[in-house]
């Protein structure tokens, strides 16, 4: 069979290079046929689930995601070009793609090397495997001006895709190597070409004729720091590498342009100096053939952190020269740009440097420090060197990342040093950039900056995150596009850099991960949890690593993600740990003596009954169930206390520090749901009924949710497990991972847009970020007075003798869920510690589910029959109360007379009949004779329910109940309902009420009037969500006391829904003259009672008439203001760039 295989390929070779005039030796045949092969077998096992789809969708260069650039020739009067690009997908490589394209008129495909998602191995390749190589076969038999190679070179290409490109460049076609110098090529060369003037600069590193084809090779785009004004750095870089890729597609401007700076007398060199306040003038020089007529020339000025000058346009002739008058500017290096444009588009370009300089400059600022909390002040120092000159001041500016004037101080420059100090307000942007200018007659003269981060947690809303933070120079823009999408929160390993805060995002660091891998001696590594010393040292390093997390403003310090949450060793450090956990267990020697069936005299003595054995799994074999759960148990409590002391570190550098972990610990994985959730910050484990348990117990500001994304390329799944978690009560979105492609799939595609799918998450959660999300934080989760049993010691004793063959605990929990839901009710979890610690209440509840309860404590089952002899209805099944809350085997089940039953021999069931009911006081006792999950086909969820909890459902929905999740929340006097079903197609139900209520549907923001029923259409996998007041809601009411402002000033508005029930989320949109400004977008949760709004203007906000508008989430109703806002002063706006 390999032969026959062998041998097709070599007949699949010769054709094609037959069919593209390809010459292949010997040598070089024998050679392709085994990387043929080899690339074969390696691609089937890296790029599963691929399609060709998936491959086209993942390679898009779209525009739809547009960021600052200069179009040096687009459109191009020559016409425009075809590029085929590869490129690899590190470090937002991709995006330079798009970058060169927004530039230059360019028509293009891409091909992708990157790390396939999916492969164990984590290889680079070329993206899709086998079918991306037939992929990059087809596009390379379509006809190209140019090749473009970033961060990958030819050599990398398979073989024979590798001879199509070098035999496409000998026929003429282009070829343009970023970073990689195709040396290696066994290709001759016609030899070096001289370097053109069009394309000579610093990124020009050799020009080579290869055929017809030109070759050149131009260096990567060093990394650039996030700074103010990088942007143009970058643009200059794209200017460069797009003059590369004209030139080796042949298509170069047939025109030159020169520009040339003077200052009363002509400098000499590539670079002109002109002194500050001095006149000067721009000299543009048109010469050659151009493509079109009509030409004129734009012309702009531009330095990094500087707004650009844009000179009035001139007309000008090939051959002619015109001249532009330099308007005034501050010292530092300058660029002048200029663009002829013709009746055809650009015909060329230029951009010349030159230098202002000054005498007198602002030499250093200095702050107090760079981070500060909201409320905190920052003082610093402004450096002036230099003859002072006529009325200085140095006006220190607060920014924010967009450039926005948020705050000034004008201070006179007396001398060569100037303090300041300003406060921290609320409102303020995460990323402050502190500048300092020197003005002289109100002209800038120099300036500096520095940054201030402000700690903010966003603890206070509902939060989206991502997984990852993006790298490399392009990586603010990524970073931008994830901001726009919602993304509120980001994780990944290191402190955050400024990209981030400069989109208001909070910081998760993922501080360490925790294993609990053991030395051959049986101790942890690398030490045991309960090594003082070792810990100490640990956490405070991890403390002291994270403190610029920390001031950047950090959301939940993560210990881990995937950790073993269960552990413990040999050592001497876990023996008297352990005995410390047994002694708050037991209280007394003589208590754990009887459970255990020893008899120690002395804690210290207690210990496991085999000493290498850390798992008492020889106590499990001699049944002692006792001794071998406390080990267990064990294992998750020190689990958790470990946790603690990472707790208590960060603690220690943020007082505000929350801390938890994530993806790990589950529903009935030996994990103690109820300590984990009483003892840490946050917990996000995996999709799991542990969901239910944390929504049900844990205080509103414990942090939970669960990781999505990933694996689903279709909206439907995510859709779902999104709507999910906002159901279960979710503070936050956890979403994996910001960019990845292949079998996986990230947030963002390569080329910075978000992926279709998500593209359909983000629009149809629209409601979520416009205070739907922030609105349930401040609502109360109902249920219909149904509570559900977890018990911990259960997960173990459910397997335990007879017990493993009726099924998981998990499975009877799962069960029992459904067939509440599916019966219209809503319920909510208790826990057996929350009972034997009498911390709740059972008389509040009607009905209380024991599903595989089969481990109850004296104290639970005292509880549970005052509870029944009260008139409350417990239903359990199989064998409940059989084993003590330490799984110690009773010789009857402790709640065996209530239900008038007595356990059968071992594996038997007691044989009385599927179901037993029994009176007992005023309630009853329900036992089922069979798995919880046979629950449906013994009695009907509805009649049970409504039986013996005494009434039909809050609300009734008549239509197709199964799989179908209704949840209600009390906002005050509103309550919110959703309806969520997973599923395919859309199916109308009928919502009945117990009373008419004003219903309101945000979805599809109508109103049902006063009614109480409403017909709606269950969307599969969208949460449709509907408001039910008493009273019609009224239109918001804003009050401004002030009709005109200017800018520098707070305004400020006063917000109110009249006879509010609760309260109501009001969407703030800002225009200005009709044109909508997105920095003021904002959410107000407002009541009856009137709340202000503050409205920052900054001092270079646009002047004109201002319109706010709030619109009501529940009702969509509008209401408005309107003012005007006048200019500071015309001299300073002159300068507020």
């Amino acid at each position: 069979m390999q032969a026959i295989c062998v041998k097709y390929i070599e007949i699949l070779i010769l054709n094609e290079s037959k069919k593209y005039k390809m010459k292949f030796t010997k040598e070089s045949l024998m050679l392709l046929l085994v990387s043929i092969i080899v690339s074969f077998y390696s691609s089937h096992a890296s790029a599963s689930g691929q399609n060709l789809k998936d491959l086209e969708i993942d390679h898009d260069l779209t525009l739809s995601f547009e960021t600052p650039h200069t179009k040096w020739a687009k459109p191009y009067a020559g016409g425009r070009i075809k590029v085929l690009f590869f490129s690899s997908t590190e470090n937002n490589t991709v995006r330079e793609c798009v970058e060169l394209i927004q530039r230059f008129d360019i028509e293009c495909k891409a091909i992708f090397w990157t790390k396939i998602s999916g492969d164990k191995k984590r290889e680079i390749n070329w993206h899709g495997g086998n079918l991306g190589r037939q992929r990059m076969t087809n596009l390379l038999k379509n006809k190209w001006d140019c090749f473009v190679f970033f961060g990958v070179s030819v050599s990398d290409l398979p073989a024979i895709q590798k001879e199509m490109v070098m035999n496409a460049v000998t026929r003429g076609a282009g070829l343009v190597s970023v970073e990689a110098d195709n040396q290696k090529l066994r290709l001759k060369k016609n030899g070096e070409l001289p370097i053109s003037d069009f394309i000579v600069d610093e990124n020009t590193r050799k020009a080579t004729l290869l055929g017809k084809g030109r070759e050149i090779v131009v260096s990567a785009c060093p990394q650039l720091n996030f700074t103010e004004g990088w942007e143009i750095t970058y643009d200059y870089w794209q200017e460069s590498l797009g003059r590369a890729v004209l030139w080796a597609a042949q298509q170069e401007p047939m025109t030159r342009l020169r520009l040339d700076v003077t200052a009363g007398e002509a400098y000499s060199g590539q670079s002109r100096e002109i002194q500050v306040g001095r006149p000067a003038t721009l000299n543009a020089d048109f010469s050659g053939k151009p493509f079109g007529t009509d030409h004129r020339i734009r012309i702009s000025v531009r330095k990094p952190g500087h707004a650009a000058r844009v000179l009035p346009e001139q007309s000008i002739t090939f051959g002619a020269t015109a001249v532009f008058k330099l308007p005034s500017l501050p010292e530092g290096i300058w660029r002048a740009d200029a663009v002829v444009v013709g009746s055809l588009g650009v015909e060329t370009w230029a951009s010349q440097p030159f230098v202002v300089s000054s005498e007198r400059t602002v030499t250093g600022l200095s702050v107090s420090k760079y981070w500060a909390e909201p409320g905190e002040s920052i003082s610093g120092k402004v450096f002036v060197s230099g003859v002072p000159l006529i009325n200085e001041i140095v006006r220190i500016q607060l920014l924010d990342s967009r450039r926005r004037e948020l705050v000034r101080q004008d201070i006179p420059a007396n001398g060569n040093e100037v303090e300041f100090v300003f406060d921290i307000a609320k409102w303020m942007p995460m990323l402050v950039t502190v500048e300092a200018r020197l003005l002289s007659n109100n002209v800038e003269i120099s300036r500096t900056h520095r940054y201030v981060r402000v700690a903010k947690r966003q603890r206070d809303r509902f939060n989206f995150l991502i997984w990852g933070v993006p790298k490399g120079t392009l990586a603010p823009y990524a970073e931008e596009s994830l901001a726009r999408q919602g993304v509120t929160l980001q994780l990944d390993w290191e402190n955050p850099p400024l990209h981030v805060a400069a989109n208001d995002i909070s910081w998760i660091p993922f501080t360490t991960h925790i294993p609990a891998e053991k030395k051959s001696n049986g101790v942890m590594k690398p030490f045991c949890w309960n090594d003082g010393l070792a810990v100490w040292k640990q956490t405070a390093m991890l403390a002291s690593i994270h403190r610029r997390s920390r001031e950047h403003g950090v959301f939940v310090y993560s210990i881990g993600d995937e950790n073993k949450t269960k552990g413990s060793c040999i050592s001497k450090f876990c023996t008297n740990t352990y005995q410390v956990f047994l002694q708050e267990s037991y209280s007394t020697l003589d208590a754990l003596n009887r459970s255990w069936g020893t008899d120690f005299e002395r804690w210290k003595d207690v210990g496991l009954l085999n000493s290498t054995d850390d798992d008492e799994l020889a106590s499990l074999a001699l049944k002692n169930y006792p001794r071998w759960f406390d080990r267990q148990a064990y294992k998750s409590w020190n689990y958790v206390q470990y946790c603690l002391k990472y707790s208590k570190a960060y603690k220690g550098i943020d007082p505000q520090a929350k801390t938890g972990f994530d993806g790990a610990a589950g529903f009935a994985t030996g994990d103690d749901i109820d300590l984990i959730i009483r003892s840490l910050d946050s917990w996000v484990p995996y999709q799991s009924i542990a969901d239910e348990v944390i929504r049900s117990i844990a205080p509103r500001e414990f942090i939970r949710s669960n990781w999505i994304g990933g694996r689903d390329k279709t909206s439907g799944p995510l859709l779902y497990k999104y709507w999910r978690l906002v159901n279960l009560g979710a503070d936050s979105i956890w979403w994996w991972m910001w960019s990845c492609i292949g079998d996986l799939r990230g947030f963002l595609a390569p080329d910075l847009r978000p992926f279709p799918e998500i593209e359909e998450v983000v629009e149809d959660t629209r409601m979520v970020r416009d205070g739907l999300g922030d609105l349930l934080l401040q609502s109360v989760m109902l249920d219909d007075d149904i509570a559900i049993l977890y018990s911990y010691p259960s997960v173990f004793a459910h397997k335990l003798d007879e017990g493993a063959s009726f099924g998981s605990y998990e499975e009877a929990h799962s069960s029992l869920i459904k067939f509440i839901r599916n019966s219209g009710y809503q319920f909510r979890y208790i826990t057996d510690r929350m009972l034997r610690q009498s911390e709740t209440d059972l008389s509040k509840f009607r009905m209380l589910f024991l599903p595989r309860a089969e481990a109850i404590s004296d104290k639970e089952a005292e509880l549970i029959r005052q509870y029944v002899a009260g008139g409350g209805t417990v239903v359990a099944d199989l064998r409940p109360g059989l084993y003590d809350d330490h799984c110690k085997r009773r010789e009857k089940g402790i709640l065996d007379d209530m239900f008038g039953i007595k356990q059968a021999e071992k594996n038997k069931i007691f044989t009385l009949g599927q179901v037993i009911v029994r009176s007992v006081g005023k309630g009853r006792a329900i036992l089922l004779n069979n798995k919880m999950s046979s629950l449906p086909a013994l009695m009907a969820g509805e009649t049970l329910i409504r039986d013996f909890w005494g009434g039909a459902p809050a609300i009734k929905i008549h239509g197709k109940m199964n799989g179908l999740e209704v949840t209600r929340w009390r906002n005050q006097g509103i309550e919110i309902l959703s309806l969520l079903r997973e599923g395919v197609e859309v199916e109308g139900v009928t919502v009945s009420l117990p009373k008419s209520k004003y219903i309101y549907d945000l979805r599809a923001f109508r109103s049902y009037g006063l009614t109480d029923h409403f017909d709606t259409n269950i969307i599969p996998n969208r949460a449709s969500f509907f408001a039910l007041t008493d009273r019609h809601i009224a239109q918001p009411v804003v009050s401004l006391h002030l009709s005109e402002a200017r800018q520098g000033m707070m305004a400020q508005m006063v917000v109110e829904v009249p006879d509010a029930e609760g309260k109501h989320a009001l969407k703030m949109g800002v225009k200005v003259d009709g044109n909508h400004v997105d920095w003021f977008d904002k959410v107000v949760l407002v009541g009856a009672e009137p709340v202000t709004v503050e409205l920052p203007i900054a001092y270079n906000d646009p002047v004109g008439n201002y319109s706010i508008e709030f619109t009501d989430l529940f009702s969509g109703k509008k209401s408005q203001v309107k003012f005007n806002v006048s200019s500071f002063g015309q001299k300073e706006l002159s300068q507020a760039d």
